[in-house]
C-alpha cells in the first residue's frame, strides 16, 4: 500500500546505483523533495489508550502525486519500461482503484 516497507522490501529491490541513467546527485533531489513534500503534508495523529498515549505521523502520497510521477518515469528509464508499462504504473489508482468512482464523479 505504499507505506508499509521494510527493510526485506527495499533490498529485494534490483538497485545499482552506478548503472543508474541520471546522476546520485539528481536521485538526491528527488528523494530530498519526496521527503519535504511527505513532511510538509503529514499530521501527527494521538491515540491515548488507558495507561499510555501513542502519537503517529500520517503521510499522505497522493498530495505528492505531480513529483511521484517524475520519479515513476526515472525509474521506468532505468528499468526499460514502455511508455505503455509506465502509463500502467502512473495511472493505476486512477484508471483501476478508482475507476468506478470516476464514472460516478462523471
Amino acid at each position: 500500500d505504499g507505506s508499509h516497507l521494510n527493510k526485506r522490501e527495499i533490498d529485494s529491490v534490483p538497485f545499482v546505483p552506478n548503472a543508474f541513467a541520471v546522476s546520485a546527485q539528481e536521485v538526491q533531489q528527488f528523494a530530498k523533495a519526496l521527503m519535504k513534500n511527505f513532511q510538509s503534508n503529514s499530521t501527527e495523529r494521538v491515540m491515548r489508550y488507558k495507561h499510555d498515549t501513542l502519537t503517529v505521523q500520517c503521510i499522505f502520497p497522493k498530495y505528492a502525486k505531480p513529483l511521484l510521477d517524475e520519479i515513476d518515469a526515472l525509474l521506468a528509464a532505468h528499468y526499460g519500461l514502455s511508455a505503455e508499462e509506465l502509463d500502467f504504473v502512473i495511472n493505476y489508482d486512477i484508471k483501476y482503484r478508482m475507476g468506478d468512482e470516476l464514472e460516478w464523479a462523471e
